[in-house]
């Protein structure tokens, strides 16, 4: 059985020599050349042979600098991926494609496609579909020190982390990651140029539905036989990562504002008698647009995470108290019509006529009469609230209860306010 080492390096030998060939240009007549710049073309090109890597020894190791620039970058929610147009800039030196500008009329840089010459293998760890971007390489200017510079305008696809807690404020992480199928670290180094990040923003175009609020690369090894051994090879990746947000202003607006409207609205419906048909009509309303926001936010919110979106949980979360409120409504309702006497009322009459408290949050509102017929239950614990119609006494329980409701639900919609409406989190950019 082979180990994990020497199976991972069999691998890589054998992409080698399935792509690689043998290939040289030949050497052509360098005198038959016309001008001083095509005699440097021929000069560089003899016996140069792009499928071996441009060093003079096969253990020196070839530095290759990367410089990403954004140009547009799109996020597709439905299916976690980021798209991501821009410009990528490479550096390498190859020893073989350099000269002496006095032998050469003082040619100091030429353009040369790169069909011809040595192209680091670059592709794209984590796309949707295989890419290798060494192949969208065109022309390349070399320079006389044998620096090879190349400008890349890939599309790219990377993969994203989504998180719906906070929809519409929604923020994900993309990342996409390079380094090269090919080669090992230890013959082809990847390296960040420009600055230590070797991401260029300013190209960057506005997208309508998101802003990049963060930005950040590193240069990851990952090694690919036992920690434990000293002659372990690595692999080395470059990993680009962007966080984005969404323009919430028109969810904000469609959301988050009649939700909160709707919260008001059921506060407010307490403060009507429950034998009024305007409560009913109202509560009913609600009953059924709050069940159409959670179907629509079901429909516009993707379900491909793992986090339940706070909305939804506040939408759920007032359905519920709404549909409370409804069987309270329907049940004082009924209690209107009660004539009865039980012993049980006269004592919530004493106790709530006891104490100041209650009297001022509970009563303060409640009609003149029967506040008064309250005030006295409490002052005389001997005598009855004396009223022929005995209806009233259940009226007047619930005005008290209508109130206590309130007080209990003012506290209750403040808490799903403060930990299930998204918030805008804002992010710096390092």
């Amino acid at each position: 059985m082979l180990s994990t080492h020497t199976a991972i390096l069999w691998l890589i030998y054998l992409l080698s020599v399935c792509t690689n060939g043998n290939e040289i240009i030949p050497c052509n007549n360098k005198d038959s050349a016309k001008t001083p710049m095509m005699k440097l073309k021929l000069t560089l090109l003899c016996g140069y042979d792009k499928y071996l890597r441009p060093v003079l020894h096969d253990s020196n190791k070839t530095e290759v600098g990367f410089m990403l620039a954004p140009r547009i970058i799109e996020f597709d929610d439905m299916h976690n991926t980021m798209y991501l147009k821009a410009w990528l800039s490479m550096n390498w030196n190859d020893v073989h494609l350099s000269w002496d500008k006095l032998q050469h009329d003082d040619i100091g840089s030429i353009m040369l496609d790169t069909s011809m010459i040595w192209v680091p293998d670059l592709s794209i760890y984590n796309s949707r579909q295989e890419v290798n971007l060494d192949q969208e390489v065109g022309p390349v200017m070399i320079m006389s020190s044998g620096n090879v510079y190349a400008l890349l305008s890939p599309e790219m696809t990377g993969h994203c982390v989504p998180n719906w807690a906070n929809w519409p404020y929604d923020i994900h992480k993309c990342n996409i990651t390079l380094g090269s199928k090919r080669y090992l670290g230890s013959t082809l180094n990847f390296k960040f140029h420009f600055d230590e990040k070797g991401l260029f923003m300013h190209f960057l175009l506005p997208d309508n539905e998101w802003e990049i609020i963060d930005t950040s690369s590193s240069r990851n090894e990952s090694r690919v036989g036992p920690d434990n051994d000293t002659d372990t090879e690595f692999m080395v990746t470059l990993d680009y990562q962007f966080t984005l947000r969404r323009h919430a202003s028109v969810y904000v607006a469609s959301y988050l504002i009649p939700g909160v409207v709707m919260m008001i609205l059921s506060l407010g419906l307490l403060w009507i008698p429950s034998d009024k048909v305007e409560r009913t009509a109202i509560l009913c309303t609600l009953m059924i647009i709050q069940p159409l926001y959670l179907q629509y936010l079901a429909y516009k919110i993707p379900s491909n995470g793992d986090t339940t979106p706070y909305l939804v949980c506040y939408y759920r979360d007032c359905l519920c108290l709404t549909g409370m409120l409804i069987v309270e409504t329907l049940v004082t309702r009924s209690m209107a019509s009660w004539t009865s006497d039980p012993p049980y009322l006269q004592s919530i009459f004493r106790f709530i006529a006891g104490n100041r408290v209650l009297q001022y949050f509970l009563i303060s509102d409640i009609d003149p009469k029967n506040a008064a017929k309250l005030m006295e239950a409490g002052n005389d614990e001997g005598s009855s609230l004396v009223t022929t119609d005995q209806t009233q006494q259940w009226k007047l329980l619930i005005d008290i209860v209508n109130r206590s409701m309130f007080y209990l639900l003012v506290p209750v919609y403040l808490l799903l306010s403060l930990s299930l409406l998204p918030l805008n989190i804002s992010v710096s950019i390092n």
